[in-house]
């Protein structure tokens, strides 16, 4: 169980009864309160979010959230007892789809969320970017905010060039050349420039460098490098292409 998965089950799913981090506020019901917590045990929680208090007003979740999903709420409320801060284990990447589709819906204070929540687990062009989309919803610009979350999702992730060529000389040097000239006869190819680079989006290149490609010498690097590092090094890529 993760109480990280469990804090952003609690945002998208408990909030709207609870308050944030379950602080409760304008009529939601406060469940993060150290006495309350102290007095119900584990197994309190995890009966009334299976199976629902509804004469109080609490559904019934048995039937909505899978068993590891409770077991995830249990550990965030078992961090709030032991006094513990959450933060949510939210997908920047996710949460910019969701903006958009909201402005598409045309639900811009659903927008206004999504981009709270990234802007706590982003820094950067990214965040400067979902700042400036977040300016025009408060506005009441709905189109300067779309164009601007399409445009970071075009470029998404956004990497550090930098420390991408320091990643590119300890990990990728060694098959693909110090200047990306390739190397191994044709195995390893030329990426300087290269046009599949070209003709992928950043975050299609994350995950090709994450799972490799069968049957060839490119191995995935999802156990060597983080999603980050991979990021860096797409971004340092980008400066050989045309």
């Amino acid at each position: 169980p993760s109480a990280e998965r469990g804090a952003m089950l609690f945002t998208s799913t408990c909030e709207t009864c609870h308050g944030t981090n379950g602080l409760g506020g304008d009529g939601t019901v406060a469940i993060n309160v150290s006495s309350r917590l102290s007095s119900l045990d584990n197994d309190w929680y995890r009966g009334v979010i299976r199976n629902g208090r509804p004469a109080s007003g609490m559904p019934t979740w048995g039937t909505v959230l899978s068993p590891h999903q409770v077991e995830d709420l249990i550990a965030l409320i078992d961090a709030w007892r032991n006094g513990k801060q959450v933060v949510a284990a939210f997908n920047v990447t996710d949460l910019i789809d969701s903006s958009i589709y909201a402005l598409n819906e045309n639900d811009p204070d659903s927008a206004t969320m999504h981009i709270s929540r990234a802007l706590d687990i982003t820094d950067g062009v990214a965040a400067e970017l979902l700042k400036i989309a977040d300016d025009f919803l408060l506005s009441g610009d709905s189109a300067g905010a779309l164009l601007t979350l399409e445009n970071l999702k075009d470029q998404w992730p956004i990497g550090d060039p930098e420390l991408g060529a320091e990643t590119f000389a300890n990990t990728c040097k060694p098959c693909h050349g110090g200047d990306g000239e390739g190397g191994g006869g044709g195995v390893f190819p030329q990426l300087h420039p290269n046009d599949f680079i070209q003709s992928q989006t950043n975050a299609d290149l994350v995950t090709f460098i994450q799972d490799g490609r069968s049957g060839t010498a490119m191995a995935g690097f999802r156990t060597r490098l983080t999603a980050d590092e991979i990021a860096n090094v797409v971004a340092f890529l980008r400066q050989w292409q045309p």
